[in-house]
């Protein structure tokens, strides 16, 4: 992954597989990866969690971080930014 181009898709590539812990889908392709933003070397995005995972959210909030920089290690810095994944409620079955 990071002998390719370093850009917004990389970025959604590298963590298209990365599970949401609560519902264990993708958390790209549940809109959960927002506002990415590489400049000078740096990565900056947002993670959105539901308030479900938040007794885990920081440590799910590590291992995707952890992913980037596996993926990305010219990276100087990556930036994940928490926010609340409003998710309508289910219906009991």
């Amino acid at each position: 992954m990071a002998d390719g181009p370093l850009d917004v898709a990389a970025v959604q590539a590298a963590v298209a597989d990365f599970p949401d812990p609560e519902t264990g889908r993708s958390v790209l392709k549940m809109d959960q990866v927002r506002d990415i933003q590489l400049a000078d070397g740096c990565l900056t995005l947002t993670l959105a969690l539901s308030t479900w995972a938040g007794p885990i959210a920081t440590e799910v909030r590590d291992a995707f971080t952890q992913r980037l920089r596996g993926a990305f290690p010219q990276l100087r810095a990556v930036t994940v930014q928490p926010a609340v994944h409003a998710r309508p409620p289910q219906k009991s079955v």
